[in-house]
């Protein structure tokens, strides 16, 4: 036998058994296909389940509402001038900044047209209350950079830079933290020089979370540690920057971050000689606002959205001043898709907005969301042709025998 005859034997022999092979795997793959999918369709929902649960940021209407529907969590992010050294945002003007003056605006609003929503609602969910009780609640929030100064018996031990939060309104709903120590800050401000320290700032400080009634230095101000918190609940939150040293402080505090071209009135005061009718001469305007959230009655679904935007007076739909983000069920597969199409027009909005971590972490979240849901209903998709490929690999035999 020559070499081209024992060649063809062999290729003819190797042909027979790949086909052979294939034959078998054939009958087996659309089983193969049809197991992927099913872990492609349980890993899907079980990460898209525990994304939304682990962003208690984003929660705030149920846990307001008592778990109940009727509510909805909305945030106005605003712009200001951005500061050098870390201070916080100033104020620019009423189409694009918000400052305290304009939340109590909106507050004033708010209150008459989420009411009036209300009573034009006859058929007003139970979880919702009526107008004799709080209906709504909000906060608001800024943040800035600055050098953060631990003493013990008057003498200086460490010195640490931090992220100073600058906070009002019901801020802990919104943004619910693990206490480890003490307490956050009343809504109600008691004391303006007491501070609340995250974890990582309180070991920075001290090498201890048992930091209550110690004193720290922020931006010449002495504040009183009144409370230590875990504010990272999640990796999203964490890889956007809650695992960075930070305190939070009432958010007029913030005014003495400022530059003295900003504020020269008030560093002129040191703590000691803060009193009431000195405070009333501070220009807390001058600070911006940079996240404004709040929960509102939802009757009616996004009657609370547009109860917002009314409630503006400088907000226009054509060229809206402000960025509105719709919290509740901002993970849902049709929010995503308004969010990331038409591609890049998302950041093209955001030009000149400073978002604060916690919507960073959010939108880290969004774009995970969007992943698995791309993994579930491609899933889906699979999980139908395969199902129709097993069904033919079973009832072929069948019809074979029959004939």
């Amino acid at each position: 036998m020559g070499i081209k005859e024992r060649i063809r034997e062999w290729l003819s022999s190797w042909l027979h058994r790949l086909r052979i092979f294939v034959q078998r795997a054939s009958k087996v793959f659309p089983f193969l296909i049809l197991a992927v999918v099913l872990v492609g369709l349980v890993m899907s929902s079980v990460q898209l389940v525990r994304i939304q649960a682990s962003m208690y940021t984003q929660d705030a209407a149920r846990r307001w509402n008592q778990g109940k529907d009727g509510s909805r969590q909305l945030t106005i992010i605003a712009r200001g001038q951005i500061l050098a050294d870390g201070a916080p945002m100033a104020y620019l003007d009423p189409a694009r900044s918000l400052n305290l003056h304009t939340v109590e605006e909106i507050r004033t609003n708010l209150g008459a047209i989420a009411e009036q929503s209300l009573r034009k609602d006859e058929s007003r969910p139970s979880g919702v209350a009526g107008p004799e009780k709080r209906v709504w609640v909000d906060a608001y929030s800024s943040e800035a950079m600055s050098s953060v100064s631990a003493f013990i018996d008057g003498e200086e031990i460490q010195n640490v830079n931090a992220s100073i939060s600058g906070v009002g309104g019901y801020y802990e709903l919104f943004h619910p933290m693990e206490i480890l120590s003490g307490s956050f800050l009343p809504e109600e401000q008691v004391q303006m020089d007491t501070v609340v320290v995250n974890e990582q700032l309180a070991w920075a400080l001290y090498r201890s979370s048992e930091v209550e009634d110690q004193k720290i230095q922020i931006g010449g101000r002495v504040y009183r540690i009144v409370g230590v918190v875990k504010d990272s609940r999640n990796t999203f939150e964490d890889q956007a920057g809650g695992t960075q040293a930070r305190a939070y402080v009432y958010f007029e505090e913030l005014i003495y971050l400022l530059p003295p071209e900003s504020s020269a009135v008030v560093d002129m005061y040191a703590p000691s000689d803060m009193d009431a009718g000195v405070a009333s001469e501070i220009d807390y305007s001058r600070l911006a606002i940079q996240s404004y959230e709040m929960v509102l009655p939802d009757p009616i679904r996004n009657i609370a959205l547009n109860d917002l935007k009314q409630s503006l007076s400088m907000y226009q739909e054509t060229a809206p001043g402000f960025h509105i983000i719709n919290n509740t069920g901002r993970f849902g597969l049709l929010r995503l898709y308004d969010r990331f199409f038409p591609v890049g027009e998302d950041r093209f909005f955001l030009q000149g907005y400073s978002l604060p971590f916690g919507e960073i972490a959010a939108r880290s979240a969004e774009q995970q969301c969007l992943f698995w849901w791309t993994i579930f209903f491609g899933s889906v998709i699979l999980g139908l042709v395969s199902a129709q490929s097993v069904y033919l690999a079973i009832r072929r035999p069948k019809m074979i025998r029959r004939v």
